[in-house]
């Protein structure tokens, strides 16, 4: 640490991996080594998912700085440039403009007169601090539950300041609404804010053979207006805040400047810690609607609006690749995110690059206002090669639709089968939530193997019927007690082999495909092993 301040150009805050590992080098990296090794790094590793969200928001904003993409107004233009980028003799960013990017000109400083990302004003405005176990999303606060750590109101500990800029990232991007530390400007005295612009959202992210192809990936046509501000929170001067929030244009605005939350860190006197903050409100108004380009969204099919598709914390990513990599029908209410339309753009990415891409996706489970369940992280294999191959597009296609399809009729299923042998419950049926859960692992790990299979596809929705047959035994034996109890499983039992295919022999006399699972259900269905009236159906 040096000085009185925390620079985040500078300081080692971010934990990073190396393409080529070695013993010498640093396991955390400032901005600066950042972007100056970028194709050195293969990524960076984030201590909260949602900061992680965050951060690359931040970083894409940066690397429009650094390239000159943000300035670009032809789509096509700015398509040639960033394939140049990828494709030319330079392996890293330019370090002169790196540094002109991170210079004096913009406010990375964690603490000081114009903190990253805060509001200084907040130390005279607000009538008390929030805590700093407020502050730390993994600390108890409140009515929290106890359980999420051990720190208490009375004896609040000290956030180390590499530690607060991941939680002061995910206060600003997924904050709750509702109730907030009071905050008075002029006659304007409220304690409530709305929700931070990716609450409760699914974000996903082009991911490269390295950190300099990842964050040229992650970059989006949004031109500039000369008419609207452009400039993101840490460029811009401080605002108004009951001012009506302006329409801005250009990445920057669109990504880290369309924060509700207003937050000031207090650090001890040392500056190597926090040990109270602020956090309040930003707005009193909302600000103009604006898709975030890494999200996901849906159409209502009956009203038309708009809304992200949500993160759901046991819901794997390949049950969402009809809304990133599969071309949708008009008629279907899924809108893909921009940075997936925008790897499409004409010039073409070269093939290579398109064939190692995969996604990584960010997310966290909440409700609208307080209530946090749970963020993640993961990866997928390279799957956004789909976007030029059709071949491969149409086998995820197919294993996706019915991999989902039977998932959702086995837990339809399930229930019906725990009403049937309960009467009227007044619980919901106890198997259905780990019995899922079991499916829909099986279910994930089958969908790669078919989608990166060189071989043809098994028998759909076959395969994932015997998983769900299967889960379903299971789920239900201990409740196979009476000879009436086994009469209602297997008769629900017998549902899931609804759409069954007729399985061919091969040519040598062998079955294609193991049938074992089609006697058990003969005996209820009337010997066809299907659900009568379902035969061939279409997936």
């Amino acid at each position: 640490m040096g000085g009185n301040d925390f620079d985040l150009a500078t300081e080692k805050w971010i934990p990073v991996s190396w393409v080529n590992p070695g013993s010498a080098l640093p396991e955390r990296v400032g901005l600066r080594t950042l972007f100056t090794r970028a194709s050195e790094i293969s990524g960076f590793h984030a201590p909260l998912a949602p900061a992680g969200a965050g951060l690359m928001r931040v970083l894409s904003v940066l690397t429009a700085r650094i390239t000159g993409l943000d300035v670009i107004d032809s789509k096509r233009e700015w398509q040639r440039r960033r394939l140049d980028l990828l494709s030319g003799t330079r392996t890293g960013f330019d370090p002169a403009a790196v540094d002109r990017a991170l210079g004096a000109a913009v406010s990375l400083s964690l603490f000081g007169e114009r903190p990253f990302l805060q509001d200084p004003r907040l130390a005279s405005e607000c009538k008390s601090t929030s805590g700093v176990g407020k502050f730390a999303w993994t600390r108890v606060a409140g009515a929290n539950q106890v359980f999420l750590s051990h720190d208490r109101d009375d004896s609040p500990q000290p956030v180390p300041a590499a530690e607060a800029v991941w939680h002061l990232l995910a206060w600003m991007y997924y904050g709750p609404s509702g109730r907030c530390t009071a905050r008075a400007v002029g006659a304007m005295d409220k304690a409530d804010t709305g929700a931070g612009p990716l609450r409760r959202t699914l974000s996903v992210h082009p991911w490269g053979a390295n950190l300099f192809e990842t964050l040229l990936l992650n970059q989006v046509y949004l031109p500039p207006d000369p008419d609207r501000s452009g400039a993101s929170i840490w460029e811009a001067d401080l605002h108004d805040p009951l001012a009506l929030p302006p329409e801005g244009s250009g990445i920057g605005w669109r990504l880290a400047n369309r924060f509700r939350h207003g937050a000031l860190l207090v650090p001890d006197e040392s500056v190597e810690h926090v040990v109270d903050a602020y956090l309040t409100w930003a707005w009193r108004s909302a600000h103009p609607p604006a898709d975030d380009p890494y999200v996901p969204y849906q159409v209502n099919p009956k009203t038309g609006d708009r809304y992200p598709r949500y993160a759901e914390a046991d819901r794997a990513i390949w049950r969402d690749l009809d809304a990133l990599v599969l071309k949708v029908p008009a008629e279907k209410s899924v809108t893909h995110p921009q940075v997936i339309v925008d790897l499409k753009a004409r010039p073409s990415l070269p093939g290579e690059v398109l064939r190692r891409l995969r996604i990584r996706a960010f997310g966290y489970e909440q409700d609208g206002q307080t209530r946090d369940k749970a963020y993640f992280e993961t990866t997928t294999p390279p799957v956004l090669t789909a976007l030029e191959d059709h071949k491969l597009e149409v086998r995820i296609e197919n294993a996706h639709h019915a991999g989902d399809e039977v998932g959702r009729h086995l837990q339809r299923t399930l229930n019906a089968a725990w009403t049937d042998l309960a009467g009227k419950p007044k619980k919901e049926a106890s198997w259905t939530g780990p019995a899922m859960a079991r499916y829909w692992s099986r279910a994930g790990q089958s969908f790669w193997d078919m989608v990166f299979d060189t071989g043809a596809l098994p028998s759909l929705p076959n395969a994932f019927i015997r998983i769900a047959t299967d889960v379903f035994d299971r789920a239900t034996e201990v409740y196979a007690v009476s000879p009436s109890a086994i009469t209602k499983l297997e008769t629900h039992r017998a549902r899931l082999f609804r759409g069954w295919r007729k399985e061919l022999k091969a040519h040598d006399g062998t079955n294609d495909h193991d049938a074992s699972a089609v006697p058990h259900a003969a005996s209820v269905a009337g010997g066809g092993g299907t659900d009568p009236g379902h035969q061939e159906e279409q997936w």
